[in-house]
């Protein structure tokens, strides 16, 4: 499955009634990358929600913040539902500096 990763193995037995028992496993399920906390108010991160394995996202600053974009990646072979996306910077956001610049403010 395009869904799963691993080699599937059969395992099949037979109980004390005589009836048939298979059992798969070896397969592991591919898992979206969770987002860590950030400040919603700062940070907008909404392209990254759910990204799934392999995938990539772009996260911003929300007006008026200031800052660069900056990415995270989910990695291709993913299995953990806990698994956080990886940045490639951390978010980081700040003032701007206001203009113009009242009297007496220096940066």
């Amino acid at each position: 499955s395009e869904d799963a990763i691993g080699a599937a193995v059969a395992d099949c037995s037979i109980d004390s009634s005589c009836v048939d028992r298979l059992a798969l496993s070896g397969c592991r399920l591919l898992q979206p990358c969770l987002v860590p906390a950030v400040d919603e108010c700062t940070v907008n991160v909404t392209d990254c929600l759910g990204i799934r394995p392999g995938e990539t996202c772009t996260g911003s600053c929300n007006v008026p913040f200031v800052g660069p974009e900056f990415n995270a990646s989910c990695p291709a072979d993913n299995t953990d539902p806990a698994y956080q996306v990886s940045w490639s910077s951390p978010p980081a956001c700040d003032c701007p500096d206001p203009s113009p610049a009242p009297p007496g403010y220096a940066q």
